[in-house]
């Protein structure tokens, strides 16, 4: 009921959520620095099942998606760099063991690239504001994806991407 951008998770409102758990977080007095997306999937997560456990098992389902984008990107013969990702340790330990959500933000990038491919700009600037509104990150890709898709792009790309921050 409390916004992550209002209060840092030190404010004293928020004293009644704290469990041992809290001692151990690093900077308790910043706001946090995560787009809405991932703000919605923490508390999403968090409603499905309160443990670390939770996050990790939808990290690494995301990161399980990224494997298929780019295994359907790279299409049949060239699935040898697909399956050096898959058999990585980094993204596997940073899915699985330390819930990252960037796996998320990186699956919904693909997508944007696959729909770009297919000729469907309207979903793909949606894909791409969604990836925007989970991580930062993408935003390196915004030129070119919007040379590539043009004012539809664009209007999807902007309209989701304000509406994750409005409902925020």
């Amino acid at each position: 009921g409390f916004s992550p951008y209002a209060l840092a998770p030190r404010d004293p409102r928020l004293a009644f959520l704290r469990d041992d758990t809290w001692t151990r977080m690093s900077h308790r007095d910043v706001r946090s620095v995560y787009p809405p997306v991932a703000e919605a999937i923490f508390r999403s997560v968090v409603i499905i099942g309160r443990t670390p456990a939770a996050m990790k098992l939808l990290a690494t389902a995301a990161d399980f998606a990224v494997v298929l984008l780019l295994a359907r990107l790279a299409g049949a013969g060239a699935l040898a760099p697909v399956v050096i990702y898959a058999w990585h340790p980094l993204p596997i330990f940073f899915s699985a063991v330390e819930a990252h959500i960037d796996p998320v933000g990186v699956a919904l990038l693909l997508s944007a690239v696959l729909y770009l491919r297919s000729g469907r700009q309207g979903l793909s600037g949606g894909a791409m504001g969604l990836s925007f509104a989970t991580k930062l990150v993408p935003g390196a890709a915004l030129i070119p994806f919007l040379r590539a898709g043009r004012l539809r792009w664009l209007g999807a790309f902007l309209a989701v991407a304000a509406a994750c921050v409005a409902l925020a």
